[in-house]
């Protein structure tokens, strides 16, 4: 009767390592970045600013605008410094095509950012989330003989607690680097695309 109950003492114990193991396992697997976000202490303020953009640009028109979008819902909804706010906005400046940044000297567009960041402050407003335009449906031209890509994206935002959708439309330029860099944009209707993360 002991060796009976020593066996299945043992067969309970080596069942509940098992599961244990399974459950990490399948919790890593669901899961992955919950060990890298405990191993950096970087918030994405941080992660932004130090993105070296001059030596890693982003390749296409819809990495242009996934960095964009990473950065623009950072500024409007992340408590921050003066300096950090800053450093934000010269990183999204590098985004943008030399004609825009023309037209939108350093001092006016931050000023025009912070403008705007305190606006959403005073309507309770965020960023919630943000698609843009898949790769297939981004639609490229010449204009006036140069390759320019044209792209939507969404942002999902909430104003105290009513939720609504933000179409806008950018016009990338390929500059003499290769890189996409942003011409301009507007505000559009919901386009006929599909949109992804």
């Amino acid at each position: 009767m002991k060796k009976n109950g020593g066996k299945i003492v043992t067969t309970v114990l080596a069942m509940a390592i098992f599961s244990a193991i399974i459950i990490y396992v399948y919790a890593r697997l669901v899961n992955p970045s919950t060990t890298t976000k405990l191993k950096s202490n970087e918030s994405e303020v941080q992660i932004l600013m130090n993105k070296d953009l001059n030596g890693n640009y982003p390749k296409t028109p819809r990495e242009v605008m996934k960095m964009y979008a990473r950065i623009t819902k950072c500024i409007y909804g992340t408590e921050m410094s003066a300096n950090e706010f800053s450093a934000l906005a010269d990183q999204l400046r590098l985004l943008f095509d030399t004609e825009l940044l023309a037209d939108n000297p350093r001092d006016m567009h931050l000023a025009k950012v912070k403008a705007e960041v305190e606006d959403y402050i005073d309507k309770n407003k965020t960023i919630m989330s943000c698609k843009i335009e898949s790769s297939n449906d981004i639609e490229y031209q010449k204009i006036s003989g140069e390759d320019c890509a044209r792209v939507y994206i969404m942002f999902m935002t909430k104003e105290g607690s009513k939720y609504s959708k933000n179409y806008e439309e950018f016009i990338l330029r390929e500059d003499n680097a290769g890189d996409w860099k942003i011409l301009g944009w507007q505000k559009a209707n919901e386009p006929a695309v599909d949109m992804e993360e």
